[in-house]
């Protein structure tokens, strides 16, 4: 909610992100007076700015697929360092 009627608000249409259509930033009241072009350059700089560092989040289905690979990949690994010490111990034996 906004309060008071004296907030400079910048809204961005074109994001460029696939996830966000719409972004407002309220002006620091401080900032208010400086150029609007200045103002919208900055607000669409930090837009991008921030889009850059945005990941994408993985849906449950990914979330799931990538545990069991995980999994998947402790297990494998667990095998192979079983095998290699039983071998290495059948080799001493003989």
């Amino acid at each position: 909610m906004v309060k008071g009627v004296n907030k400079q608000i910048i809204e961005i249409n074109d994001t460029g992100s696939k996830y966000f259509e719409k972004v407002l930033l309220f002006v620091v009241p401080g900032k208010k007076d400086l150029p609007n072009e200045l103002l919208q350059k900055r607000a669409k700089e930090y837009v991008v700015e921030l889009s850059k560092n945005i990941t994408p989040a993985l849906s449950i289905r990914e979330q799931v697929m990538k545990k069991r690979a995980k999994r998947r990949l402790i297990v494998i690994s667990s095998i192979v360092i079983i095998i290699s010490v039983a071998a290495a111990v059948i080799i001493n034996i003989l």
